[in-house]
């Protein structure tokens, strides 16, 4: 048997085959393009800031315990006041930065990890009273001693809080 068709409708199906061809491609393009989109918005709207804001937290942290650990090495009443406001300020440069990060999380988890680092941090300040007591009245071992005994491992309660908050972060980058 022998084919019906003629050049004119031979051309005219591969035409047709070629159109159909390049919509597929563009649909299956524009498809891929969107889950592409979705993924960068998912690293650049929340992970990479949860990392930067995670990080920038942990750092406050750190220098909020440095000026303890200043304090108690301190004999000069202008020190102790001038180290206190650095502490006070400290605080509230955290939290601000915890309020801040709190408006980029998108995800339950993340969420989770958010609320454990302000409870974490507030209890890492409540131990400082005692050795902030005692480094004022000029006993420096034992406030650095009750700052070991309490406020060292509220503060790596607090580190770790901020460590799963970064891993979290980091790993859903990664994905």
């Amino acid at each position: 048997m022998e084919s019906q068709m003629t050049i004119g409708k031979k051309i005219s199906l591969m035409c047709a085959l070629l159109v159909i061809f390049t919509v597929t491609l563009g649909v299956t393009s524009l498809v891929s393009m969107t889950r592409m989109d979705a993924a960068t918005q998912s690293v650049v709207g929340d992970a990479l800031p949860g990392v930067y804001f995670a990080g920038r937290v942990e750092s406050m942290a750190k220098d909020v315990r440095a000026a303890m650990t200043i304090h108690i090495g301190s004999d000069k009443a202008e020190d102790f006041t001038q180290l206190e406001s650095t502490i006070a300020q400290g605080r509230q440069n955290v939290l601000d930065a915890l309020k801040e990060y709190e408006k980029t999380i998108t995800r339950s988890r993340d969420r989770e990890l958010h609320a454990r680092m302000a409870p974490a941090f507030e209890q890492f300040l409540a131990t400082w009273e005692k050795p902030r007591s005692l480094s004022r009245a000029l006993k420096p071992q034992e406030a650095m001693a009750v700052y070991r005994s309490e406020s060292v491992p509220a503060f790596t309660v607090f580190q770790k809080a901020a460590g799963d908050l970064l891993e979290f972060n980091r790993s859903s980058g990664d994905e």
